[in-house]
């Protein structure tokens, strides 16, 4: 992909940053949310406490629900319906993401932890298929789009 396409994908899906990179865009005010600050929001959209450190497809929720745009996710999966109501005003939409010189997994989304895991790095992501929120710990080389959360010390 050359650097036009890239800039032209950007455009349609938002910018996308290497985990270094997204730990420094936060604008004044604002930081990228950890891992920790994700379980909270996860607990507080149902998840139940036992399942807020487990990992990948090993969590089995209904959270992104609450998430989750209008309008931007498939109604049904495998002939099953899948609900989603945006109740928060989150409004996820599918991004995919960019990894190893391309944009792949166009039916999903995930958004960079300001948390470290070695050589990988927290990531949550949301699928076509369910409405579960996926935590998994990405290489940090990977392109993710990230969610900032506003500073609680603001006076």
């Amino acid at each position: 992909m050359n650097i036009g396409e890239a800039q032209a994908e950007c455009a349609k899906k938002g910018v996308f940053y290497d985990w270094e990179t997204a730990c420094k865009t936060s604008p004044p005010g604002w930081h990228l949310p950890s891992d920790g600050e994700w379980k909270a929001l996860e607990h507080e959209l149902g998840l139940p406490e036992d399942e807020l450190d487990l990992v990948g497809l090993d969590r089995e929720n209904n959270a992104g629900a609450a998430i989750k745009k209008q309008g931007c996710w498939p109604l049904e999966y495998d002939g099953k319906p899948i609900v989603f109501s945006n109740d928060t005003g989150f409004s996820a939409v599918p991004t995919g993401f960019f990894a190893r010189g391309e944009f792949t997994h166009s039916g999903y989304t995930g958004w960079w932890t300001g948390t470290p895991d070695g050589e990988k790095a927290w990531v949550r992501a949301l699928s076509f298929h369910n409405n579960m929120i996926t935590r998994a710990a990405n290489d940090k080389e990977f392109y993710f789009p990230v969610r900032c959360v506003r500073d609680e010390d603001l006076d």
